[in-house]
């Protein structure tokens, strides 16, 4: 089976997993969209004197898209029927990271990348997990990615480092599921922005 049908059928048995809703024929389904929430974030007690962009996170295929990902065994991937983020997943946490930043008040300032802003520093992101995996050892939602620091001057990488978060899912319902994602960027978010504030 190729890979785009294996991604049909997982998306076609996830709807049972999730407790999605199912349509009679000819009938367009209903979206619900979903939005990671903040996450309390005390400002720092010093503030570094540089401005930071955030650049749109890398993300391998499965995840660089507006669906809820899920992963029912190592090396497959589908979808959430009926539900997806409220923009493509690399750009949702993108933007959850500068409120982040902006919230924490420990830089000068800090901007998405697309903006006509000029920084000192750029923070580039690979997100290679931001999806439900079920597990032997239990379900979980997984967040991880690679962060690095640019210099803006001289284009050196001024730090580089991995963040990682497994949340186990109290249930395969979405509601969970998008709970689980709340938890476990509330877990790597805070420390990324922590780590990155204090990069000589």
């Amino acid at each position: 089976m190729s890979p785009l049908l294996r991604a049909l059928a997982i998306s076609a048995a996830s709807l049972a997993l999730a407790g999605c809703i199912t349509v009679g024929a000819g009938e367009r389904p209903e979206v619900s969209l979903r939005a990671i929430a903040e996450p309390a974030l005390e400002p720092g007690p010093s503030r570094a004197d540089w401005h930071l962009l955030v650049d749109v996170p890398k993300a391998p295929e499965p995840i660089d898209g507006p669906r809820i990902v899920l992963s029912p065994r190592p090396g497959e991937f589908g979808v959430y029927a009926g539900v997806r983020w409220t923009e493509h997943a690399p750009r949702h946490f993108q933007a959850h990271v500068v409120r982040a930043f902006e919230r924490s008040g420990r830089l000068a300032g800090v901007a998405p990348v697309a903006s006509s802003a000029r920084a000192d520093r750029l923070l580039e992101i690979d997100l290679d997990a931001f999806h439900a995996a079920y597990e032997s050892e239990g379900d979980a939602v997984r967040v991880a990615f690679v962060a690095r620091v640019i210099d803006a001057r001289s284009n050196r990488i001024v730090g580089s480092r991995r963040f990682e978060a497994r949340v186990p899912l109290e249930s395969r319902r979405i509601d969970a599921v998008v709970a689980g994602f709340d938890r476990a960027v509330a877990e790597v978010v805070p420390a990324l922005v922590e780590w990155v504030s204090g990069t000589p």
